[in-house]
């Protein structure tokens, strides 16, 4: 009986040696531990509050963090996170009902690329299913003073738009040979800051001619 309770001791210490090793919980992954919540306790019912994420701007360059949080002054708080979000990564879907502001959106993560310079060696690439939205971005885009080109049917674009085209070859006495007028929408292209055009037109022969890296895309009305 003795032996049996000498046993029993034995097991209490070393439950109370486990408790004592329980009371610091590692989060995998995140190389910090936090103090265990005993169960009763008020602070999420005994469940371990995760960290806080990393902050918009946690891998972003400081010009383009200073860009974005001067330009999104204007907007509402959902596009100012879109900004945040498209800005920092590679990849960005945004979503939203007409009249939600995506069009001001798409313009300022333009504006902020450009004036943070992140993508500098080559012009942008702004592109829509349709030639209004494509419009639309070159008439906001110009309107900040943004070297901008329109590529594209002089048919398809607005007249007042056709200012920023490359002139189109012709075949009456003294107009431009195709050859000329290739060389120049491609001295064009590449003294541009963004180039514009629609998604059917990207896959055009001139712009593939012209040979162009793009250092970054955007895609108005992706979803079309």
């Amino acid at each position: 009986e003795e032996g049996d309770d000498d046993d029993n001791d034995e097991e209490e210490e070393e439950g109370e040696e486990d408790d004592d090793e329980d009371d610091e919980v590692v989060f995998v992954g995140e190389g910090r531990s936090a103090s265990a919540v005993a169960p009763g306790d008020d602070e999420d019912d005994g469940e371990f509050a995760p960290p806080p994420p990393p902050t918009a701007f946690d891998t972003c360059s400081l010009a383009l963090s200073q860009a974005v949080a001067q330009l999104t002054r204007p907007l509402n708080p959902s596009q100012r996170r879109a900004v945040e979000a498209a800005t920092t990564r590679a990849l960005t879907l945004i979503q939203g009902p007409p009249g939600t502001g995506k069009t001001r959106v798409a313009l300022t993560v333009l504006l902020a690329w450009l004036q943070a310079r992140t993508h500098a060696g080559g012009p942008l690439l702004a592109a829509s299913d349709s030639n209004i939205a494509v419009d639309n971005l070159l008439e906001g885009l110009a309107r900040h003073g943004v070297r901008v080109v329109r590529l594209g049917r002089p048919d398809a674009v607005r007249e007042d738009l056709h200012r920023f085209m490359p002139p189109a070859p012709s075949s009456a006495p003294g107009g431009m040979s195709y050859e000329d007028a290739r060389r120049v929408a491609k001295r064009m292209c590449l003294g541009a800051d963004v180039v514009c055009c629609t998604t059917t037109h990207c896959g055009a022969g001139s712009l593939r001619e012209a040979n162009v890296a793009f250092r970054a895309v955007l895609i108005d009305e992706a979803t079309q």
